[in-house]
This record gives C-alpha cells, sequence and structure tokens, in this order.
C-alpha cells in the first residue's frame, strides 16, 4: 500500500512540474528570443552566446511585438509551435537566423503567425520546422529556405499560405526535401500571390498525392506562379504544380505560370475546375512518374470538368511526357492561332507518348481547340505526319477538333530562337533540342529573353 501511494504521489509531481504554455500580457512590449530568456517561465532559454533552446509552446499576443533574433541558432523541442498573434518581423539580417530542432529525434512544428498586421519574413533558414504565414494583410516572404520541414504544423505545406483574403509574395525561397509540399494553401483559401524566384527540390518526400506547389484561385485577385525551378527525383504521386477551384468560388480566378523549369516529377502543371490560366514559356521536361497513364504522366493537364476552363499555353517547351497536354472538358484553350498576338503558339513537343503511341496533345472535350504555329514531334511539319500525334475528333467523333495548320516549322536558327525564346540559359541545336553538354555545332544560347548564335568547338 505505501509503495502504491508513493508511487501515485510521484506520478504528480512529474505532472505539475510539466511546462505551461507562456502567454504574453498584450500590453504593447516587444519580444525576441534573447528577452524572452530573461523571463521566468517563458519556456525560452539560452544556451552559449547567441543559441536558444523553445523548450514548449509559447504566444505572442496581439498587442504586442515578435522581433527575430538576427544571426541566432534556435532549437525547437519535440512538439513545439510558437503562435505570434501581435506585430511581427523574422528578419534574420545578413548573417541569417537559423530555425531548428534540438535534435534529430525530435519532431517540432514550427511558427504560426497571425497577427493583424503585416508579416515580413527574410533572411531564415527553417530546417525540420515549418512556417503558416497567417497575417490578415501583407505576407512578405524572401530569400528564406526550407529544409526537410516535417509537415507537424501543417500537412499543406512547408510554407503555408493559410489566410483567406491575405496578400502573398513569396521570391527567392529555397525548398529542400519536405516532407510535405513545399507551398500550399487549403481549397478554400482564396489569396493573391506572387511566388517568383524560387527553386524546388524533391519535395513531399512522403510520397503522397501532393504537388510541391499545391494552391487554390484567388477569386477576383490573380496567383502568379514564375521563374521557378522545380525538380523532382521520380516520385510516382508527387507532381509539379497543381492549381484548382474545387469549391467554384467566383470571381476572374486568373492563374499565371510563366518562365519555370519542372522536371522528373508526376506530371508538369495541372489545373482543375472553372478558372482562366495562362501558361508561357515553361520548360517541362520528364514529368512522367507515374506507372498508370491514366492517372498522371502529362506535361500540362486541365480539366474543365462541368463548368469548363479557359485559358492559353504558349511557348512551352514540353518533352518527355506519357502526354504532352490533356485538355479534359475545357471550353476555351487556345494553344496557337495565327494572327492572335496573345497566342502566338511556339510551343515545341518532342518525344511524348505512352504505350507505344506518341500523344503530343490529346482534345478530351467537344470544344475546338485551336494549335496552330507549334513545333510537334514530328519528323515533318506536315498535316498527315502532325496527325498521328494528336488525339482530337478524326479519332473520336465525339471529341472536338484540333486545328492545328499551319504549323511552325523551325528550320531556321532565327525559327528556333523564337520556339525557345524564354526558356532557361540553356543550349538548344539547330533542330531546337536542349542539351546540358554543348557539343560540336551551331548552337542557341538561351538566357531570358536573349538569344545569341554560338559555335561550339
Amino acid at each position: 500500500m505505501k509503495k502504491s501511494l508513493l508511487l501515485l504521489a510521484t506520478a504528480f509531481i512529474g505532472l505539475t512540474a510539466a511546462a505551461a504554455e507562456y502567454v504574453t500580457a498584450g500590453d504593447g512590449t516587444t519580444y525576441s528570443f534573447s528577452s524572452l530568456a530573461g523571463i521566468e517561465g517563458s519556456n525560452v532559454t539560452k544556451e552559449g552566446e547567441n543559441t536558444f533552446i523553445v523548450n514548449d509552446d509559447f504566444t505572442v499576443t496581439e498587442g504586442d511585438k515578435f522581433i527575430l533574433d538576427q544571426g541566432a541558432t534556435v532549437k525547437f523541442a519535440d512538439g513545439v509551435r510558437i503562435d505570434l498573434d501581435g506585430t511581427t518581423v523574422l528578419d534574420g539580417g545578413e548573417s541569417r537566423t537559423l530555425l531548428t530542432s534540438t535534435s534529430t529525434n525530435a519532431h517540432p512544428k514550427g511558427i504560426w503567425a497571425s497577427g493583424p498586421d503585416d508579416l515580413t519574413v527574410k533572411n531564415v533558414d527553417f530546417e525540420y520546422v515549418g512556417l503558416a504565414a497567417h497575417n490578415a494583410t501583407f505576407n512578405e516572404i524572401t530569400n528564406c529556405t526550407f529544409t526537410k520541414a516535417n509537415g507537424k504544423l501543417s500537412s499543406v505545406a512547408a510554407l503555408n499560405l493559410a489566410q483567406l483574403g491575405a496578400k502573398y509574395h513569396v521570391a527567392n525561397c529555397k525548398f529542400t526535401e519536405c516532407t510535405c509540399p513545399a507551398i500550399g494553401a487549403g481549397a478554400n483559401i482564396l489569396t493573391e500571390t506572387t511566388i517568383e524566384d524560387c527553386e524546388l527540390f524533391d519535395n513531399n518526400t512522403d510520397n503522397t498525392n501532393k504537388p510541391q506547389i499545391n494552391f487554390t484561385v484567388g477569386g477576383d485577385k490573380d496567383v502568379i506562379i514564375r521563374n521557378c525551378t522545380i525538380t523532382g527525383t521520380g516520385r510516382d504521386k508527387v507532381g509539379g504544380i497543381a492549381v484548382s477551384n474545387m469549391t467554384v468560388a467566383a470571381g476572374t480566378n486568373r492563374v499565371y505560370v510563366e518562365n519555370c523549369r519542372i522536371s522528373e516529377n508526376r506530371y508538369g502543371i495541372t489545373a482543375i475546375g472553372p478558372l482562366y490560366i495562362e501558361i508561357r514559356d515553361n520548360v517541362l521536361l520528364n514529368n512522367n512518374h507515374d506507372s498508370n497513364p491514366m492517372s498522371g504522366g502529362s506535361g500540362i493537364s486541365l480539366t474543365g470538368y462541368n463548368y469548363g476552363q479557359d485559358g492559353i499555353i504558349s511557348g512551352n517547351h514540353i518533352e518527355g511526357h506519357l502526354w504532352g497536354i490533356t485538355l479534359i472538358q475545357c471550353r476555351d484553350i487556345n494553344c496557337g492561332e495565327v494572327d492572335n498576338p496573345d497566342s502566338p503558339g511556339l510551343n515545341v513537343f518532342k518525344d511524348n507518348g505512352n504505350n507505344g503511341v506518341a500523344y503530343d496533345l490529346y482534345n478530351n472535350g467537344a470544344n475546338t481547340v485551336y494549335a496552330q504555329n507549334n513545333t510537334w514531334s514530328v519528323a515533318e511539319q506536315t498535316e498527315a505526319e502532325i496527325e498521328t500525334v494528336i488525339y482530337h475528333k478524326n479519332d473520336d467523333s465525339k471529341l472536338g477538333e484540333v486545328i492545328f495548320m499551319p504549323a511552325h516549322d523551325p528550320d531556321s536558327v532565327e525559327a528556333i530562337e523564337a520556339d525557345n525564346s524564354n526558356a532557361p540559359a540553356e543550349y538548344f541545336n539547330l533542330q531546337g533540342i536542349r542539351v546540358d553538354e554543348p557539343v560540336s555545332g551551331l548552337y542557341i544560347r538561351r538566357q531570358g529573353n536573349q538569344a545569341t548564335k554560338q559555335i561550339i568547338r
């Protein structure tokens, strides 16, 4: 009996000794990790000159302010989440600040920022931890890295853009080997968002059915993804970019994907539901890592369902997919039309197909699709040969026609320059085929919108 009572008492002491979440008073005080380390019960301790340990959750209340210690290393214990409900500035400075885990066995959550003012996050390295940017107005996330984020804060993404109606700008950030998608928002979170000049590599290592960038539309505000590199490692469930309007949100719902390089994913770019999308000047390579062609493997896949979908596909290099472009129940997707300056075509297709059949463009809908002035993956740009890589009314009377003549025949240096006018800085030979290691001959050197002829010896 005495032994049982002693054990019970010991257990009770252990429970009462556990740390409680620290919450600031909301009286206008400015906090940082260094100031919190000097407050008893804050759950923050100092270790060394500029290293801090966050041992348990804490909240900075609305009315207070939190400023990041520049150049610091901050280690989060297992399960720790920091809530920043006041004014927040997370600027790591030129020396940068590292937010990481106390050990490889700990699984911290990260930072949930949801204040009423603008949010600034820059020069911060997030390692194992995530960030939910939930501020009500403008959220600026620049020059940050997200490495091996564990998805414990949010399974949506390492960087969760979580505030309905807010504005986001994500620029010059790197996302590497996160267990969840890199950047994402919930299906009902409509935001005005620009993602640009970012590098993504092998995110969603858990290999769930989510892409590296997973987004919804913005209502009457635009969603723009441009100048990004999105590289996979052949995971069979992880796509490149997906944008959807699953809630059938009202508004213009305009989406722009421009000047991106997307390679080695399950698919390249997909859009689902009623929206308007422009896909311009991207390089899409080998996004074919789906064992079932009926469920993935497209360079570009657009699905309108019963609502239709509108947009323009122009100036893209689409190579090595199970399907080049698939259009499913779309309304008005223009892939190139003579005398239409907004949709000049100039898409280049190469080696797209599955099960021994070439598929550059599959029109799986009843509407007519214009796809003129493109270069198709056939030896000669003739009507008879191009017909073999397009699936449309001529193959199934229930489908709409694809109007693809005249084609663009790149038989000159000038034509190749036009075909690849916005490709990343790489070499293209006179047939328009990208080569990673230039060999002898005459090539076109692409750098942004500039093209120069170079003789490689």
